[in-house]
């Protein structure tokens, strides 16, 4: 069950990093993305504390909702558990500002809670120098 388990987040986690189709548009809005310090700054923080709250529930196996997952005896990784949840309390934040950080961070650090959280200037450098966007390439 683990190895099926281990196998499906990994399958989900290729999926995530692979180019987008040609001619479809990514799920965020690169131009929502603000390029001031502090705006910057605040982004990082907040997308942090919910990558902390994400973690937590995780290790609690619980979900945004607070309810117990139905996962059987063994617990659901790590792993597959902050992307999808990461990505589900993001997505639910209405936040297009939030989504285009969420989105232009690399998966290593998107779902890492222990990140530097200077990383914003890294995000700032990257957009200032175009460079590709995890999963969907060059900006236009």
């Amino acid at each position: 069950m683990n190895r099926i388990l281990f196998a499906a987040c990994f399958v989900m986690a290729v999926i995530l990093t692979l180019p987008a189709s040609a001619g479809q548009e990514p799920p965020f809005d690169l131009k929502a993305l603000p390029m001031d310090d502090e705006s910057l700054k605040a982004l990082d923080k907040r997308h942090l504390r919910l990558t902390h709250r994400v973690s937590t529930m995780c290790r609690h196996n619980m979900s945004v909702t607070g309810q117990g997952f139905a996962s059987g005896s063994s617990p659901i990784p790590l792993s597959g558990c902050m992307i999808s949840m990461l990505d589900q309390l993001v997505a639910g934040e209405n936040d297009p500002a939030l989504s285009a950080y969420h989105h232009v961070m690399t998966p290593s650090r998107r779902y890492n809670e222990n990140r530097d959280t200077s990383y914003w200037r890294t995000v700032k450098k990257q957009r200032e120098a175009g460079s590709p966007i995890p999963g969907f390439g060059k900006p236009e």
